[in-house]
């Protein structure tokens, strides 16, 4: 593996889930950009309305900016958790902050959501392909891909010892891909959140999964799953 040497800068890292192991945020994410800047934040939205509600949490990322005073802002724009007038805020008090953010069912947030964030966000990566021309349509550099840790998710020495299996939430048509499988006699096992709301899945479900589990769930695996559409059907 080549090795890149730190960018002398800080990133603040405030995508959604960015603190939680079980969400595939901080799996993609948070070693790769640990490994790219001299100095990491954190701050998860997720985490903070949880605790404090969305208002509490948009005045309680201005003063963590304000604190910390990043390069650089790693962000995923999900759903209206942050008041436009917050990132207003942020641009005011450090125009030379470069705000990223990630992008994740432009399909149906396009044109009614991320398009809002257009003046404010310097760079966007895109998973659905048609929305990187339509991004830069708009006069924003984008990027393709998810991102990976390339350092951790790699093929391990160990037993193969579950046929089949698909870790993700039972969205879209993926709980009767799963439930055909299961007729066929195909010894599968489901993991993620929601699983749980079925009962014709309660021997196949192994419940949540942190980045280790993950890992390990997919070298254990003689065939591992990835069933890509999002909620509406669009694919990534």
């Amino acid at each position: 593996m080549v090795k890149i040497n730190k960018l002398n800068k800080k990133v603040l890292f405030a995508a959604w889930g960015s603190h939680n192991k079980k969400w595939h945020t901080y799996q993609l994410w948070h070693q790769p950009l640990q490994d790219t800047f001299q100095e990491m934040v954190t701050f998860d939205p997720q985490e903070e309305i949880s605790k404090y509600g969305k208002d509490e949490m948009n005045k309680r990322l201005l003063r963590f900016v304000e604190k910390e005073k990043p390069d650089y802002i790693f962000l995923w724009v999900m759903w209206h958790e942050f008041h436009i007038e917050t990132l207003i805020q942020i641009k005011k008090m450090f125009p030379n902050t470069i705000l990223f953010c990630y992008n994740g069912d432009d399909d149906y947030k396009f044109e009614n959501y991320t398009m809002n964030f257009f003046p404010l966000i310097d760079y966007f990566m895109i998973t659905q392909v048609p929305y990187i021309y339509k991004s830069e349509e708009y006069g924003r550099k984008t990027f393709y891909g998810c991102g990976a840790n390339v350092k951790e998710f790699k093929p391990k020495n160990v037993e193969k010892d579950i046929d089949v299996s698909f870790v993700g939430t039972p969205k879209s048509d993926r709980v009767d891909s799963m439930r055909y499988l299961l007729k066929k006699g195909i010894k599968i096992k489901v993991y993620g959140f929601g699983w749980q709301r079925y009962p014709e899945f309660k021997e196949s479900y192994g419940g949540t999964l942190d980045e280790k589990g993950f890992i390990d769930v997919i070298n254990r695996s003689k065939i591992n799953i990835c069933l890509s559409k999002n909620y509406f059907g669009g694919t990534h």
